[in-house]
């Protein structure tokens, strides 16, 4: 029995797909357990290129309207969220007078003379601090000319403001550096007054300030500090095995007012403060008021497969910036105490002029740091003098223990990782930060926009309004934004506990108070829909598209991608079939891709869908697809059928007669041609030669046709088989 209908996947013709069919499987497999990415990247433009082009970054500080980029010159710049330097005022008299409310006067400032090595913001984005390695921290007014700079005489690693700096008549801030004093500062009627609220256990490497309590890290570990009672409430033990600090700093990141994340060498902490409870008359639990003791508990905790150089939250998960270490035989180093290397460090001084090797600078004569530029990365020495008066000397020789930082040869490329709070990856996205190959651990940072949830409103966000990510290198900035927009948010400013699922984190806060956890639910639909054609998923991608989450224009692009797949793969009948649904009323896309069938002489197949109306094409394209299904049988009975459904008017019967005719003759003529040939026969006005042929094929309806058209004087010699109908 001859099949009317073309094969599952077209007939024999040219092949397009040299790949294995069972590697092509293997392939799809795989994809399929890839997850799409939750973050999208771009490089931080604006005014950043040409700042770095001759400095290097070194911190950053994110503030709900600017950011604030330090660096090793010791400048501290003010850009927007594309990376432009804030204008000058004088350069703002023809802007809107809203704008002149919501920009700082300023584009920059040069405080220091070396590294910027910490940058802090108040809450209302008011006020900036930085500290460096010039023993200063300064804190500069946004809005105003006001200016504030304390010299500690140690190299200051890192300062926070009291987030209600500029509300506060008190202007709190803390600092630390390699001194080992956790300064806390705050003005009195007499000017400011330092307290010392921890010394003794090494140099301070952060420190984080967060409504009422105080984080910060030494060489002991994380301590957290209850402003409200003056005590010290909690002392998280650093990390065994974990880098020296000053070779891999410590992360501290508030995710809440009650919930601290900790980042230090490989290991991640997630510390919650409650207060203890006591019970009321009727014998409920009530919470205690501000005086109430409290203490932390540990609610997470995982060891990571690589180093931290940042973390910060994203809804229940975070968000972590990972470096990978090289692989020695086989197994990845994670070396904890660096072999030192002595080197001997030689200075000339004459008069009050210091002389080194290019490129060292030096802070003050009693705390002098030497940086070089070694290889493309800044290294740092800090050397004591042993008094005042070196400058009177005429040459100083300093043996200096130069410490090997966390160094791994050829660095790889940086890693940004989703992970739950049970260290479950969700994804991972290597970047192609400028000169990673040269870059250690610490050379990276880490920060983000604050979530203050004041553009949320019916499930999603205002756009562009999005949490940001901000990756640094010193001369890269990269910034990751969620590709999820819609998810439900709530920000509760105070957790009564916290419960670890599986899959899922479950934070217990009082009644009403919904304002933190974020769930985030359909991703961007434009990157989302170019996700999955990057991965081959093109029936997603148009899914994707026919649902309506892309606009219209992307479902011409998404379904000539996905005929063009179907036709590598060699399922010409699955793209001929859905050709109705991308092509739809384009006459110009119906006849290019009859022609392209054609070119591949796998026309047979799109036959059965090429539209006569709306759109009707030019009588070529019917035509060619008559004449494909002329010389195979197997779709003589497809020609019969179209030859019937077509209106004759859209092609030249003429053409196709001639296409069949020499076809009669031969062994592979069918009952069914010998029919389409009569039907186009009487299309052509040609009544006699379609007789002979139905009587040919003792057709019973050949004595009305021979009535119908008065033919007569035509049957004489074809009584014999008319006999036998």
């Amino acid at each position: 029995m001859v099949s009317n209908h073309p094969a599952e996947n077209g007939v024999d013709g040219d092949d397009e797909r040299e790949e294995d069919d069972a590697e092509e499987e293997e392939e799809e497999e795989e994809m399929e357990e890839e997850e799409e990415p939750r973050l999208k990247y771009q490089r931080l433009g604006g005014s950043v290129p040409s700042l770095l082009s001759n400095d290097a970054a070194a911190s950053i500080a994110v503030a709900e309207r600017m950011i604030a980029l330090g660096t090793h010159d010791g400048t501290v710049h003010i850009l927007d969220f594309q990376g432009n330097q804030v204008p000058k005022l004088g350069n703002l008299q023809d802007s809107p007078p809203e704008m002149m409310l919501i920009l700082p006067q300023v584009k920059e400032y040069t405080s220091h003379t070396a590294t910027v090595n910490d940058i802090s913001f108040d809450s209302e984005g008011e006020y900036v601090g930085s500290c460096s390695d010039d023993g200063t921290v300064v804190i500069n007014g946004l809005f105003t000319d006001e200016k504030l700079k304390f010299e500690y005489h140690r190299p200051m690693k890192t300062m926070s403001l009291d987030p209600d700096f500029s509300r506060k008549a008190s202007r709190r801030f803390v600092s630390g550096g390699l001194a080992g004093h956790l300064f806390l500062n705050m003005k009195n009627w007499f000017g400011y007054n330092k307290q010392i609220l921890h010394d003794g256990e090494g140099p301070i490497h952060a420190v984080r300030w967060r409504t009422n309590l105080i984080a910060w890290a030494n060489d002991a570990g994380v301590k957290i500090y209850d402003m409200a009672n003056n005590q010290r409430i909690a002392f998280i033990e650093r990390p065994r095995g974990s880098p020296r600090p000053e070779l891999l700093l410590p992360h501290l990141v508030w995710q809440a007012d009650t919930l601290l994340v900790i980042g230090w060498g490989t290991s991640v902490k997630i510390a919650a403060i409650k207060s203890n409870q006591s019970s009321g008359a009727n014998g409920m639990q009530i919470s205690l008021s501000i005086t109430s003791t409290k203490y932390v508990d540990i609610v997470a905790s995982f060891q990571t497969s690589y180093y931290i150089s940042g973390i910060a939250p994203f809804g229940d998960t975070l968000v972590v910036l990972a470096y990978i270490p090289e692989e020695e035989n086989g197994e990845k180093d994670f070396n904890s105490s660096p072999p030192a290397r002595l080197s001997l460090c030689c200075l000339t001084v004459t008069s009050h002029h210091i002389f080194t090797s290019p490129h060292a600078i030096f802070t003050s004569p009693h705390a002098m740091s030497v940086s070089s530029q070694k290889g493309g990365r800044l290294h740092t020495i800090v050397m004591e003098a042993s008094n005042a008066s070196v400058e009177e000397l005429d040459c100083v020789a300093f043996i200096v223990e130069e410490a090997r930082s966390v160094s791994f040869g050829t660095a790889q490329r940086p890693e940004v990782r989703i992970v739950s709070w049970k260290n479950k990856e969700l994804t991972t996205d290597a970047l192609p930060v400028h000169g990673y190959e040269h870059y250690k651990a610490k050379d990276y940072a880490l920060a983000h926009a604050p979530f203050s949830g004041s553009s949320y409103a019916g499930g999603q966000w205002a756009a562009g309004d999005e949490p940001l990510y901000y990756i640094v290198s010193p001369k890269d900035v990269v910034i990751a934004r969620p590709r999820l927009t819609e998810f439900v948010a709530f920000f509760p400013t105070c957790i009564l506990d916290i419960l670890v699922q599986s899959n899922h984190v479950m934070l217990i806060v009082p009644a009403g108070d919904l304002k933190l956890q974020l769930v985030f639910a359909n991703p961007d639909a434009e990157d989302h829909i170019s996700w999955l054609l990057q991965h081959g998923w093109h029936e997603k991608a148009l899914a994707a598209v026919e649902a309506g989450q892309g606009p219209t224009e992307l479902l011409d692009e998404v379904g000539s991608r996905y005929l063009d797949h179907l036709i590598v793969e060699r399922k010409y009948a699955e793209a001929a079939s859905l050709c109705p649904k991308i092509l739809r009323g384009s006459a110009s896309a119906w006849e290019r891709w009859v022609f392209h069938f054609a070119h591949l002489r796998q026309l047979p197949v799109l036959v059965p869908y090429i539209p006569i109306e709306n759109p009707q094409l030019n009588d070529t394209a019917y035509e060619v697809a008559l004449v494909s299904l002329v010389t195979n049988p197997s779709f003589h009975k497809l020609l019969l059928t179209t030859v019937k459904s077509w209106t004759h008017t859209l092609y030249s019967s003429t053409n196709i007669i001639s296409a069949i005719e020499p076809q009669i003759n031969t062994s592979s003529v069918t009952d069914f041609l010998k029919e389409a040939l009569a039907e186009l026969y009487i299309i052509n006005t040609q009544s006699e030669k379609a007789l002979a042929l139905y009587a040919d094929l003792m057709k019973p309806e050949i004595f009305e046709f021979i009535e119908k058209h008065s033919l007569y004087d035509f049957i004489h010699d074809k009584v014999p088989q008319m006999k036998e109908v």
